[in-house]
């Protein structure tokens, strides 16, 4: 007759616990993987819900910057028209004017 080791259990009805135990774990394990499964499928149909608010969000914004775009190529057309194209460079037309600048204009 062989001797239970620490990992069997001498009485059966203790190895049928241990066994029930063991499988509930594995049952609790499956739950687990199976409510985080569905806790990621609930953000992405969230996610897919937000999508039309996003959209709109998105295209307000372009239609901002196209207007921004449109308003910016009138003046450089008008300004190119009409001859009032700076003759200093990129840095100086960009640069703020100090009050000792002689090129101040006080309107």
């Amino acid at each position: 007759m062989t001797v239970p080791g620490p990992a069997e259990p001498s009485d059966p009805a203790e190895g049928q616990l241990e066994r029930i135990l063991v499988d509930a774990e594995d049952a609790l394990r499956a739950l687990r993987e199976e409510l985080a499964e569905h806790r990621r499928s609930r953000e992405q149909h969230d996610a897919v819900d937000q999508l039309p608010h996003l959209i709109n969000a998105s295209t307000e914004k372009w239609a901002n910057t196209r207007l921004f775009l449109e308003e910016l190529l009138e003046e450089l057309r008008a300004n190119r028209q009409g001859g009032d194209l700076p003759s200093r460079s990129p840095r100086a037309a960009d640069s703020p004017r100090h009050p000792q600048d002689p090129g101040r204009d006080d309107g």
